[in-house]
């Protein structure tokens, strides 16, 4: 593997997402991002504070702790081999002895683990949050391309948008990315993002054809739906595709 490889095995083992490792290293998501699809390389001061916060060794990231035969090291082998050198040579005779007798018993033979390819793709993400409660502008919006498992995007997904308040929870959290199919309509009852009066929602749509009433409406059911009247502007950006939320 190389650093890039390395470094996204390294955050997802740990659990962290690239927005988390971006904050708290005090740096941009899409820079972060350029570390993990290799467009970008980390100086010295970086590599080690991305150790500090994943827990590894520089060394572990740069691929440069190996023995002889080239067999990269893990951290609790790091420590066997410390303690090991703090025995004399009857210990040391010792712990080959046992480990030798612990080879040949077949007893303990190692379990290879599959290799996991995981394939990643790239995807904007608008920075300008949609409100899940109250509204903010998104006409003209930057985006930062972003790299995703590819099978996290569901099918059609044209884009990514953050998301900010609880009104959609529980099913839509807040900070949390959505994907959307970009479309200028979608069907009574589905989810999607709108504009209304140049501010960007992201609502259930709801319409009452017999009350001739249409409203974006919000799951949470503490927030009251949004009535839209003759003289507001209302547009649809796009649908917002359930089966994969990050």
């Amino acid at each position: 593997m190389n650093f890039a490889e390395r470094l996204r095995q390294a955050r997802i083992k740990r659990g962290y997402t690239q927005q988390q490792i971006a904050d708290k290293m005090g740096i941009t998501n899409s820079t972060y991002c350029g570390y993990e699809t290799g467009k970008r390389q980390p100086d010295v001061a970086k590599i080690k504070q991305l150790a500090n916060i994943l827990n590894v060794s520089g060394d572990e990231l740069l691929g440069t702790e190996f023995i002889n035969d080239k067999i990269e090291l893990l951290p609790r082998e790091q420590s066997h081999i410390k303690k090991y050198r703090q025995l004399n040579a009857d210990g040391q005779s010792k712990v080959d002895e046992y480990t030798t007798d612990l080879v040949d018993s077949g007893k303990y033979a190692a379990v290879e683990q599959p290799v996991i390819d995981i394939e990643y793709t790239e995807m904007p993400v608008y920075n300008e949050p949609a409100a899940a409660g109250i509204g903010n502008y998104l006409q003209d919006s930057t985006y930062e391309m972003m790299s995703f498992p590819a099978d996290s995007i569901p099918a059609g997904t044209d884009f990514g948008i953050r998301i900010s308040g609880d009104s959609m929870e529980p099913i839509i959290k807040d900070g949390s990315i959505i994907w959307v199919k970009q479309q200028i309509e979608i069907e009574n009852g589905e989810v999607g993002i709108f504009v209304l009066n140049n501010d960007a929602y992201c609502k259930r749509l709801h319409i009452d054809y017999d009350k001739k009433i249409v409203e974006l409406i919000s799951d949470n059911t503490n927030y009251k739906p949004i009535v839209i009247k003759t003289i507001d502007s209302l547009r649809t950006v796009g649908k917002v595709l359930f089966n994969k939320v990050r």
